[in-house]
């Protein structure tokens, strides 16, 4: 996983995505821009 700071991708006019996956046990939660993940979290219910 890359671990530079969101802000170095974050360019003016591109579009950012944010997807959360919630279950029982774990949220995840994946930011996007450009089909490159840019960050990606996961974290007990």
């Amino acid at each position: 996983m890359n671990t530079r700071r969101i802000q170095d991708f974050v360019v003016k006019g591109k579009e950012i995505f944010v997807g959360l996956e919630d279950s029982k046990k774990t949220w995840k939660l994946a930011v996007r821009c450009d089909r490159m993940v840019i960050r990606q979290a996961s974290m007990e219910a």
